[in-house]
């Protein structure tokens, strides 16, 4: 049996204090996507987005110099870097278990964020707080 306290969905339990340290956690598993990674990192950050977030990109073995080059041109993305490809759901759980945001976004690396809709994902998702996980289209 759960216990009471235990989260459901997409909605991380908010820490003792209420406070959050970003609005917005967004995790990349990235698998040899090197190429798809400046589209989807530039859309990030040129998408408007009038909130707090974080990035963590999780790297499965890519060998493909997707992480120096995410070290050299996104210094602030936060990197974990495993020696196998663990698969998405695994690698996607160890963003999850380091991000620091009240939402959670799974972003595939071969994703372009249109401007405004990081913002228009999170509105729904204060004005609906029985939702528990939603989707863009």
């Amino acid at each position: 049996m759960k216990p009471e306290n235990e989260s459901v969905g997409a909605r991380l339990p908010r820490p003792k204090n209420g406070y959050c340290r970003f609005a917005l956690s967004i995790i990349i598993v990235n698998y040899k996507a090197k190429r798809f990674l400046r589209d989807c990192l530039d859309s990030i950050y040129s998408s408007g987005a009038n909130l707090n977030f974080e990035i963590w990109l999780i790297d499965n073995s890519s060998r493909d110099d997707s992480i120096p080059w995410v070290k050299e041109n996104f210094p602030q993305v936060n990197l974990i870097e495993n020696g196998w490809n663990s698969g998405f759901s695994k690698a996607a759980n160890q963003g999850i278990r380091e991000s620091q945001g009240e939402y959670l976004l799974l972003l595939n690396p071969d994703t372009k964020i249109s401007e405004g809709k990081i913002d228009q994902l999170l509105k729904f998702m204060d004005e609906n707080p029985e939702a528990g996980i939603c989707g863009p289209k």
